[in-house]
């Protein structure tokens, strides 16, 4: 049985975001793996597989139905915990970092983008202003009876 995770098996898009494209299509091989892992493992998919297995592991080691590779205090199993936590945590903390780099980026980029607004609406002001100026001299030309 084959279980999808998000993010596999989808056509690589390129993106047009410039945050985008440095922090996701550029990403290194460590990058990827970091943000793979995360994906996969935060989900309830693998919380359910794993509590699967979890449970069956201590069933067939605590009833001793087939040999118990494993007996109760469950050592072996602590010890499996123990090793995936001590990569699953660096592996977080890489993509968790990443995810703050890509905040403050897209940050950056959507500040940068409203100077650039803002700068474009103080030029359509000076030019709306030069506009009635330019339409109250063509009044007074125009009409110079009326004041």
């Amino acid at each position: 049985m084959s279980v999808a995770f998000p993010d596999q098996e989808q056509e690589e898009i390129p993106s047009k975001h410039p945050v985008n494209v440095m922090l996701h299509d550029r990403r290194t091989f460590g990058q990827r793996a970091a943000d793979n892992f995360t994906n996969a493992f935060g989900t309830w998919t693998y919380i359910i597989i794993q509590s699967v297995i979890i449970t069956c592991w201590m069933l067939i080691n605590a009833i001793g139905i087939i040999y118990q590779w494993d007996a109760y205090p469950f050592i072996l199993l602590n010890l499996a915990f123990s090793a995936q936590a001590s990569y699953a945590a660096p592996l977080i903390l890489m993509a968790s970092n990443r995810s703050a780099q890509r905040d403050r980026l897209t940050l950056e980029h959507d500040a940068e983008e409203t100077d650039a607004i803002l700068n474009i609406q103080d030029t359509q002001l000076e030019l709306l202003k030069a506009i009635k100026a330019e339409t109250a001299l063509l009044q007074t030309l125009l009409n110079p009876q009326q004041k």
